[in-house]
């Protein structure tokens, strides 16, 4: 028992999760089993069962601070529940008060849940919609739907059983999308709005339908609101446009809708000539707005009246020809008296209010009002349990859940494998920070030896183009992707970034998730593509370089020779140099390696990627060979892998190298070997900005270089090392003056402070600030 409540207690959320989705299809069997009269009372049977597990949750399994407090809320409602029944002896009346009190029962439970785990995402109860309206829609287009009246009126409902249940959870749940949409444009959301909107009108109830108009309104102002303060004045001008065309087309349509046809027939029926005659009498009013509910409310109310003092302060409780007022609040009053009444609304209040955590989050203020107005005017509400679950998850949202100000970051790149890029990424999220940020990580390739340096908090996806040898066939499976992807996550980030410059794919996620889209740019592609603009523009158009709004360089260099040939990025450009966890980097370069430095020899050290085509160790393997003939006592390790590794291989032994230079392959914790190092040696053609400076001034290594790039804190000439010719000849002639007259001092940097800076930096860009 004890593995089962701890089991109950890790999946509860996960538990309360599948049962709201299950909602639409316990509507579903209920409709079709008293369709057919399969067997009774599915939906309800169902629900009592949940309920009940909710309750052994709470008596059994629950840690809340609030499980006390609960338990004795349950036991006043059970007593109510006892007393009613000996009052009202019959199945009919037990039903309907298991069906009322349902609601206050399940909020207690839940709330209890709710205070010990995040209250249920909305993704629930949006696909909960999916599904209802789904149904709706494929029930409307089979012509296989039940009718939403038996007589006079037109629309159907589906396959499910009370139109206005229905309705009502429809009605409900419209502002959550609505909310949702403006908070994350996203174009599975607008699919599920239009596909709302028509069943809406396919239901013929007027509920739902006035719900759309309001959330319509409402959404329509906040949006104008938000381009008017923004200065978006054309996107202000195309929604007064928009409102006009919508307005148009909604006069053209609408008449041909279930819910116009129902309006006829109705004011067909009360000899209804003009909006005038509806308000001739009460009568009418009540008949032609209210439904007759006003009626029905009136006789309740004599029966109230008449009844004695217990059946005023217990309720006159329900009798089965007897009609219901369809109005909760009333329902309630009058069937459960005085003591129900405050019972039911007094046991929720009181967790509200008391509450220590309390929030009140105005997100859920109109789908809250909603209900309210929906609970007055059409009933089905809080006494009916199919619609009285997303009331619950709705009430604690509004008065319980905390506003969740998180900016969603979404990050792309290749692959988690050693290298600079990848090295740099992991320091960058490492210094986010978790409370301001959520963060995903996208990678075409999930994989490497980084991966388990992530922090913990980061969520990782693996977004894997195809490979398939069939052009054709490749190119529709990446296709099929990428309209999956838009589907469900266009523009749902607040940033997004292609940290892998060269990754396509990262490139097209990132321009596709949000609007404040950035791409990271490591290396110099002028000189990467040995200063041939034609290539550097064929490079960078196919990455759709306009496109983004702010493009993120690590050094000076490589910003200012793109921007000479691209003018019209300058403005959007900026240098924000990799991030260096100079902590870890001196802890882990006291680590144990099998290899010592050589007694009385100068130790040169590089570390990268073995590729010729930009690093170009071969040069200083050249470089090495000249000083040897010039007899110095140096050695050299080289650590790292690569595509031209053999090629370095044979180049030392050819030169017959190999006891003095050693290739040492690719290290997790390269910073050992850095350690023992006199000289950090880079012979490159070009590079964005080398990782390896930061770390080598980290464990102060001085540095010689043939690149020549700086940022804000790091200059190498003078400060931190030395430029050299990338000719062997000259360069050997330059490392030989090096070695015999060396006086360098290194400058000290707070790289603490550095990575403080970077990230306000960063964090400008991710709010849109800058």
């Amino acid at each position: 028992m004890e593995n089962i409540n701890i089991f109950i207690k890790r999946n509860i959320n996960l538990i309360l999760g599948i049962f709201v989705l299950l909602q639409p299809i316990i509507d579903l069997l209920t409709g079709i089993s008293i369709k057919f009269d399969i067997f009774f009372s599915s939906g309800i049977i169902i629900r009592v069962l949940f309920m009940l597990f909710t309750l052994y949750y709470l008596i059994f399994v629950s840690k809340s601070l609030y499980r006390k407090k609960s338990i004795f809320i349950l036991l006043s409602i059970f007593a109510y529940i006892i007393i009613f029944s000996i009052i009202h002896l019959s199945y009919f009346e037990f039903s309907n008060l298991i069906r009322t009190f349902y609601f206050p029962i399940m909020f207690i439970s839940i709330f209890n849940i709710s205070d010990e785990n995040k209250i249920l995402d909305n993704k629930y109860l949006l696909i909960s919609l999916f599904i209802y309206v789904s149904i709706i829609f494929i029930a409307d287009i089979t012509n296989t739907a039940f009718n939403s009246y038996e007589i006079a009126k037109t629309g159907h409902v589906g396959w499910f059983n009370s139109a206005n249940e229905i309705g009502a959870i429809i009605g409900i749940l419209l502002p959550i999308l609505f909310e949702s949409i403006y908070k994350r444009f996203n174009i599975a959301k607008i699919l599920l709005l239009f596909l709302t909107i028509f069943v809406t009108f396919k239901v013929g109830t007027r509920i739902p339908l006035i719900s759309i108009f309001i959330c319509l309104v409402v959404y329509y102002i906040k949006y104008m609101i938000f381009f008017f303060k923004n200065n978006y004045k054309k996107t202000f001008i195309l929604g007064i446009f928009t409102l006009i065309i919508a307005t148009s087309f909604t006069f053209i349509l609408i008449p041909k809708t279930p819910i116009y046809k129902n309006i006829i027939i109705h004011t067909n029926y009360l000899k209804i000539d003009s909006v005038d005659d509806i308000f001739r009498d009460a009568k009418t009013i009540d008949h032609f707005i209210f439904s007759e509910r006003l009626s029905f409310l009136n006789n309740t109310n004599k029966l109230y009246a008449n009844s004695n003092i217990i059946q005023k302060l217990v309720g006159i409780g329900y009798k089965s020809n007897e009609k219901m007022i369809e109005m909760d609040m009333f329902d309630i009053f009058y069937r459960h008296g005085i003591i129900g009444f405050i019972i039911y609304f007094g046991s929720i209040a009181s967790l509200i209010i008391t509450n220590k955590n309390k929030k009140f989050n105005i997100n859920y203020l109109l789908p809250f009002l909603l209900t309210l107005f929906i609970s007055f005017f059409a009933g089905h509400v809080f006494i009916a349990p199919a619609v009285s679950i997303f009331v619950i998850i709705l009430l604690l949202k509004l008065f319980l859940e905390r506003t969740n100000n998180k900016k969603s970051l979404l990050f792309c790149s290749y692959d988690l494998n050693m290298g600079g890029i990848e090295t740099s990424l992991i320091n960058l999220l490492k210094n986010i920070d978790y409370n301001k940020y959520n963060v995903t990580l996208m990678l075409e390739k999930n994989q490497g030896i980084l991966i388990d340096k992530l922090p913990k908090e980061v969520k990782v996806f693996q977004y894997k183009v195809s490979e398939n040898k069939n052009v054709f066939i490749r190119k529709i499976i990446n296709l099929i992707k990428k309209i999956i992807y838009i589907i469900f996550k266009y523009k749902t980030y607040d940033f997004s970034c292609c940290y892998a410059t060269y990754s396509l794919p990262c490139n097209m996620i990132a321009r596709l998730s949000s609007n404040n889209s950035i791409l990271y740019i490591h290396s110099n592609y002028y000189m990467a593509f040995n200063k041939d603009i034609n290539k550097v523009n064929q490079f960078f158009n196919i990455r759709h370089l306009n496109n983004f709004r702010k493009i993120i360089f690590v050094s000076n260099e490589a910003k200012d020779d793109l921007c000479n040939i691209y003018k019209d990025i300058a403005h959007k450009s900026i240098v924000i140099n990799n991030f260096v966890d100079s902590k870890s980097i001196i802890e882990l370069s006291n680590e144990k390696i099998d290899m010592e430095k050589p007694k009385n020899k100068t130790l040169f050290v590089f570390v990268g990627r073995l590729d010729e085509s930009s690093k170009k160790v071969s040069r200083m393997i050249k470089m090495f060979k000249i000083l040897k003939e010039k007899k110095k006592n140096i050695e050299l390790w080289i650590i790292g892998d690569g595509k031209d590794y053999k090629i370095i291989d044979n180049l030392i032994k050819e030169y017959k190298l190999s006891k003095y230079i050693k290739l040492v392959g690719e290290k997790i914790n390269p910073y050992p070997y850095i350690s023992n190092a006199d000289y950090i040696i880079l012979t490159s053609d070009y590079e964005g900005f080398p990782v390896i400076y930061n770390e080598a001034i980290i464990l102060n290594k001085k540095i010689i270089t043939t690149i020549n790039v700086s940022d804000d804190y790091i200059v190498i000439p003078n400060n931190f090392g030395y430029i050299v010719s990338k000719d062997e000849k000259e360069m050997s002639e330059q490392i030989n003056e090096i070695l015999n007259n060396d006086n360098l001092k290194m400058k000290n940097l707070d790289f603490n402070e550095i990575n403080k800076n970077r990230i306000k930096k960063l964090e400008k860009i991710f709010e849109g600030v800058v």
